[in-house]
């Protein structure tokens, strides 16, 4: 599938395809044994996206994964439960933190204004043309952090005056837990933003003597109509942006200005989720 990752970040990324993986060779690697060789198990880091697109799999079509409207939220909820229960039934679960965290808030209303007095990010405090200042946090999204050691029912925030937990708080936790601001290589990680973010081992109160064992097992309570299976469901922006971030990949220069234009208009001709299977995989039967 095209990972949004992937798409994204591509002119970095580029000789790093042993490290994207299908979805089912996460699930393989949670359920390998706690004794199994580290090759066969999670790595230090991984990074679970759903699938953003249609895809053919073994058996049948593979419908998107995502939270992305206009589709059925279930699909999301499908997925979430899915990795949760993989993580949940891994027989070294107990070496797992599972953070799951949103890009955007989904267009929710929200109460509470964005706060201001954020450590700008480097190198740019404010967006290229000037027009937003990145001294400001963003709008709220739901996190859940678990993990063997973190009390069930914990709601955690900062207190008032403090900085309030943000993305870059993620990156703060892996930073501190792999000691990676002593590596040159990882300058990023020096960056203002990350510096001052809380991290998340505040959540971790349990230890070995005293960890939660009862995990409860999670169904997504939902159904998918069969008008959630058509082919001829329309693709969403999120979609569009994917498919041609793939269309790039496969060209000569992806990041000619030419490209991408084009990119851009080949991907929005497809209207469909049959549009894009049949371009996706055009060798297919």
């Amino acid at each position: 599938m095209p990972s949004l990752t992937l798409t994204q970040f591509f002119p970095r990324l580029v000789g790093c395809d042993d490290n994207f993986h299908k979805y089912d060779i996460f699930k393989q690697m949670c359920a390998a044994a706690a004794g199994a060789a580290p090759a066969q198990k999670l790595p230090q880091y991984s990074f679970v996206e759903p699938r953003f697109t249609p895809e053919l799999g073994l058996f049948a079509i593979d419908f998107p994964a995502d939270y992305h409207p206009p589709h059925n939220i279930c699909r999301g909820e499908q997925f979430l439960a899915d990795v949760y229960q993989s993580v949940k039934n891994s027989p070294y679960r107990d070496k797992i933190l599972l953070v799951i965290t949103f890009d955007e808030h989904g267009g929710c209303y929200d109460h509470v204004p964005p706060p201001t007095g954020a450590a700008p990010p480097d190198p740019w405090p404010k967006s290229r043309d000037g027009s937003f200042d990145y001294s400001r946090f963003g709008v709220r999204v739901p996190t859940i952090v678990i993990s063997s050691y973190v009390q069930p029912g914990t709601v955690f925030r900062a207190l008032p005056g403090e900085t309030p937990f943000d993305h870059t708080s993620i990156l703060a936790t892996v930073r501190d837990w792999l000691n990676l601001a002593a590596d040159p290589k990882n300058p990023f990680l020096s960056s203002p933003r990350i510096k001052s973010a809380p991290t998340l081992d505040v959540v971790l109160t349990l230890d070995g003597a005293n960890k939660n064992t009862n995990w409860p097992d999670i169904t997504a309570n939902c159904v998918i109509g069969d008008d959630d299976k058509s082919l001829q469901t329309p693709l969403n922006g999120l979609q569009h942006s994917l498919i041609a971030g793939a269309i790039r990949q496969n060209s000569d220069n992806p990041t000619d200005p030419t490209t991408v234009t084009q990119s851009t208009v080949q991907a929005k001709s497809l209207k469909t989720y049959s549009d894009a299977l049949n371009f996706l995989h055009p060798d297919a039967p």
